[in-house]
């Protein structure tokens, strides 16, 4: 819509198609002010309510931040399960289309909001810049369920027989058999030099 408005008139002009010709319509300008309200209110009506799934604490078009606290998890090794003591965890997941392209992730002892000090991620199968290796994980993510997504990932079985992020232990069996017997050690995290808020504009 092409509208033309003059500082000294009370009246608008529309551009409207006549035939094959253009012209330009006088619209009074209060009749013009009611039909865009009514246009933007009509298109606002037809807006889509997408519900988020609790733990989602930041989002936008292609990525969302999700909080996991604490609690006991089943996860894989050299195919054998472990049901372990897990860490309060925050992700950072980013994707294109219905497929995640990466996991950046985080441990923390305490949530607090934008303040909440951040650790290294203390699990095998990490990257740098704290980056998960996805490996042969599934991508896909169904009904914009991105938490779903992100534990399906979560749960595919570890590759790496090393634990880089956490004080005291390196091999993935014996810091597995560990989180078996007991709750999780936050006094060996790894500092990662950052707070929540650092993640988010």
């Amino acid at each position: 819509m092409i509208i033309r408005i003059q500082s000294d008139r009370d009246d608008a002009d529309i551009l409207i198609k006549s035939g094959d010709s253009e012209i330009f319509k006088k619209i009074r300008s209060a009749t013009l002010v009611k039909k865009l309200i009514q246009y933007f209110q009509k298109e606002n009506e037809n807006e889509i309510l997408r519900y988020i799934p609790p733990g989602v604490v930041a989002y936008s078009e292609n990525c969302q931040a999700i909080l996991e606290p604490e609690g006991k998890r089943i996860v894989t090794y050299d195919n054998r399960a472990y049901n372990i003591h897990f860490p309060n965890a925050l992700y950072l997941v980013k994707s294109q289309g219905n497929k995640i392209v990466s996991i950046e992730a985080y441990s923390y002892k305490k949530w607090d909001g934008l303040k909440t000090k951040l650790y290294k991620y203390p699990m095998p199968n990490m990257l740098g810049g704290n980056m998960i290796c996805l490996g042969s994980a599934p991508r896909q993510i169904k009904d914009n369920d991105y938490k779903r997504a992100l534990d399906m990932i979560i749960y595919t079985q570890y590759s790496h027989a090393y634990v880089n992020n956490i004080k005291s232990f390196k091999n993935t069996v014996d810091y597995f058999e560990y989180l078996e017997k007991n709750t999780y050690p936050y006094d060996l995290l790894m500092d990662a030099k950052k707070k929540a808020g650092d993640l988010f504009a």
